[in-house]
């Protein structure tokens, strides 16, 4: 699989997620979280964050591939950092 394709299945499940994640955030700062959702929120962090981590390693190679560095390759049409607020 392409590196462009992997970055952007991982991108799509970063997405997906975020909603239900800054849900749960935002009931934690409301205090109003139940223990089943304190369980869901942790799941969906560990989650979000492995997600994150393949996305930067993708990007990595791909700035390897092209010469050229990460920071670089995040200034690209199209890429933009990983928002769950």
């Amino acid at each position: 699989m392409k590196l462009r394709s992997r970055f952007r299945i991982t991108q799509n499940m970063l997405t997906f997620a975020a909603p239900r994640y800054r849900e749960l955030i935002h009931k934690r700062q409301a205090e109003s979280l139940t223990p089943d959702e304190q369980t869901e929120l942790i799941a969906r962090s560990d989650y979000l964050e492995d997600a994150n981590v393949k996305r930067i390693e993708y990007l990595t190679q791909l700035a390897t591939l092209r010469k050229t560095t990460l920071p670089a390759i995040m200034k690209e049409p199209g890429l933009k950092p990983a928002s769950y607020f």
